[in-house]
């Protein structure tokens, strides 16, 4: 079984690595915030369902919370769309652009946990469609493959470029992506809409995020940035 697996893997990478190589060469003096759009028009959806499969798994959808708190409490990083905010972030933080190699990376710690059997649950590849075996592994198996990466416990030689023999940028990485996630979560990412793949300046909080709700954070003030001074009525050296 094991062995089927890593041959489907093997498989699945090499048209990854393809399309990483098409998809480099297309976007060469594009704005990053083509990104996403890019892998799209590629066909390329490995990487999506890989970035879903991890937000899944760091901030589910809880039932149980909308059951006690309401039913506000019930999104999860699905919902507010973390997975795109993922890769945006990922492809925007060095000149080589880090999601495709990074959903690879994943897959590699996933073929690695299976081939030890350190997975308690079996791969079901149905439940993203398209994605490998990182998003193949139930939720808490995700965790076990992400624990090799953060302790270094997988072949450094077969990663691929940039991550290959660097085990500083495998380790920064992996220790960011819960964060990443936790802060696309709670940031205003989801409020933007339709316009949350333009660049910065060109956004429009188009609704207050449900995250938002969640924690009851009033939005921000337009004041505090523009802050100078406390005003006093009275000095007195």
């Amino acid at each position: 079984m094991a062995f089927f697996i890593l041959i489907n893997n093997i498989f699945q990478i090499g048209i990854i690595e393809f399309y990483r190589g098409l998809y480099i060469k297309d976007i060469s003096g594009w704005s990053m915030n083509h990104t996403i759009r890019a892998q799209d028009e590629s066909g390329v959806i490995h990487t999506r369902q890989t970035f879903r499969a991890f937000v899944d798994a760091t901030i589910p959808q809880t039932t149980e919370l909308a059951i006690e708190f309401g039913e506000m409490q019930y999104f999860g990083a699905l919902d507010f769309d973390i997975d795109q905010f993922m890769i945006y972030l990922l492809n925007r933080v060095d000149v080589i652009p880090l999601a495709i190699p990074t959903a690879i990376m994943l897959d590699m710690a996933a073929e690695e946990l299976v081939a030890n059997e350190g997975n308690d649950h079996f791969l079901n590849f149905s439940v993203y469609e398209g994605g490998g075996a990182f998003a193949a592994l139930a939720p808490s198996d995700r965790f076990r493959a992400i624990i090799l990466l953060e302790e270094l416990r997988i072949n450094l030689e077969n990663l691929p470029f940039p991550y290959q023999n660097n085990p500083a940028l495998v380790l920064s990485v992996t220790n960011s992506l819960n964060r990443i996630t936790t802060m696309g979560y709670y940031s205003e990412w989801w409020g933007y809409g339709t316009t949350r793949l333009e660049e910065p300046d060109d956004r429009v909080l188009e609704y207050l995020p449900l995250s938002w709700e969640q924690v009851g954070y009033p939005r921000p003030s337009l004041g505090y940035r523009a802050f100078r001074r406390y005003l006093y009525e009275e000095f007195t050296e």
